[in-house]
């Protein structure tokens, strides 16, 4: 059966304890389902290789030039 495997542990325990509660029956599945677990071996994942994009770094007040230009000139400080 391709589906759930923690149904298809409770479904299989349902036939072998045939007229016990549902509560026993899915007692007896969990501890049917962690020991399947432990044998089975899961292969590792491999990562997918992605391109990584630059990011745009921007400006902490993002002002126009234009702006600081005209700012700059009013300013008797700075001689530009």
């Amino acid at each position: 059966m391709a589906g759930n495997k923690w149904m298809t542990t409770v479904k299989q325990t349902m036939r072998e304890n045939a007229g016990k509660s549902l509560k026993e029956v899915l007692k007896l599945a969990k501890k049917k389902y962690r020991s399947t677990k432990k044998v089975e071996k899961k292969k590792p994942k491999r990562k997918q290789k992605t391109e990584h994009k630059r990011k745009r770094r921007r400006s902490s007040s993002h002002v126009h030039t234009k702006c600081v230009k005209k700012a700059l000139k009013k300013c008797g400080r700075h001689k530009h």
